[in-house]
């Protein structure tokens, strides 16, 4: 247990640490969500879910959002998923996102880690003035299933910037963990560190995650194999 939790804390301040190391400006900043996990049948679902967001250190509201997330599982290993999320901003213009997910888990001989690699495209949709910028996205997370309650993680993430560009647009950097609780509920805990990389500087968030979820049965059940 204690080089357990000896490595996850290296992993966490390195993920952290290495990701704030030439920030210019900082702000802290809070997404917060209530999300409805409806499993479709045993290889598809659907979360349905509104982020509100803050930001300058929590004290505005930043925007809020409504997210449709379908992911499915092809195989044991590979998934695939689309989100769908639309942006509603205080005395601001409406604004569309669109992202197309590519989810390997890589095997790891060790019960007690978990690795995963996510490919995204992220496509902004341009409404009226705002001309929302496409990247390529890479995360690699790795989570340490140490019990059934509390799951640990750690993830990086860059953010390849398209449009006329392709350069490295923001770095994420993630710490947090995953709890269950009873009547189907669990709980999403996070600290995001996140460099934007512009010619004019970098600029570091910190963002806290709070998610409660719920997890419906499943609508369909899959037909008995003849």
């Amino acid at each position: 247990m204690r080089i357990f939790l000896l490595n996850f804390v290296t992993l966490a301040c390195i993920v952290i640490g290495s990701n704030t190391l030439v920030a210019q400006e900082t702000d802290i900043q809070s997404w917060s969500w209530v999300k409805a996990q409806i499993p479709i049948n045993d290889r598809w679902t659907v979360d349905a879910f509104p982020i509100f967001r803050r930001f300058m250190d929590l004290s505005e509201l930043q925007n809020i959002s409504a997210d449709i997330y379908v992911k499915g599982k092809l195989t044991d290993l590979i998934s695939v998923a689309v989100l769908s999320r639309s942006h509603y901003v205080p005395d601001g213009d409406f604004r569309q996102f669109f992202f197309y997910d590519l989810i390997t888990k890589i095997p790891i001989n060790h019960p007690n880690f978990n690795l995963s690699h996510r490919l995204r495209f992220h496509h902004g949709v341009d409404v009226k003035d705002n001309l929302d910028a496409d990247f390529f996205r890479n995360a690699m997370t790795l989570s340490f299933p140490n019990n059934s309650v509390f799951t640990p993680l750690v993830s990086l993430e860059l953010f390849s910037r398209l449009n006329k560009q392709a350069t490295l647009g923001r770095v994420r950097g993630i710490v947090g963990m995953n709890v269950k609780l009873p009547h189907k509920l669990s709980l999403n805990l996070n600290v995001w560190s996140e460099n934007f990389v512009s010619p004019f500087g970098t600029t570091t968030n910190y963002i806290l995650i709070t998610g409660l979820n719920y997890k419906f049965n499943k609508l369909k059940k899959d037909n008995p194999e003849n």
